[in-house]
């Protein structure tokens, strides 16, 4: 009898290891997901993206949910998406130039009035996709 009594404990004891076995490693991988922050898809596709050239148009498109959307001089069409390139956007003109890295988090606006404007990603989230 007392041999079954120690079966059924290491039966117990067994089931333990194994849901301990599956579920930790679960939830380390849903911590550590989070840990790499909250980057939206907007600001990671503001991050990889380069920006070289002049404004030619600006426009809201009610073709893609009446987005924010400039036309460059490269024929190049930008859709602005993230709350910074929002910012950017109402910060710019026809006739202004802009200049941005890819993998980087930097852009400047040359104003066609000669000034300078820096604009920066600051989301500490994002810090991993700079290269």
């Amino acid at each position: 009898m007392d041999k079954n009594l120690g079966m059924v404990n290491i039966g117990k004891w067994l089931k333990w290891v194994v849901y301990l076995g599956i579920f930790i490693p679960i939830l380390i991988g849903i911590i550590s997901s989070y840990s790499k922050g909250n980057c939206s898809n907007g600001k990671i596709y503001f991050i990889e993206k380069e920006i070289f050239g002049t404004i030619l148009k600006k426009y809201i498109d009610p073709l893609n949910h009446n987005g924010e959307t400039l036309i460059i001089s490269s024929n190049r069409k930008i859709h602005m998406i993230s709350q910074l390139e929002v910012e950017i956007f109402n910060a710019l003109e026809v006739g202004d130039s802009l200049a941005k890295k890819s993998n980087s988090r930097f852009l400047t606006l040359y104003k066609i009035s000669g000034k300078k404007i820096e604009f920066e990603e600051t989301e500490v989230d994002c810090e991993y996709l700079l290269k």
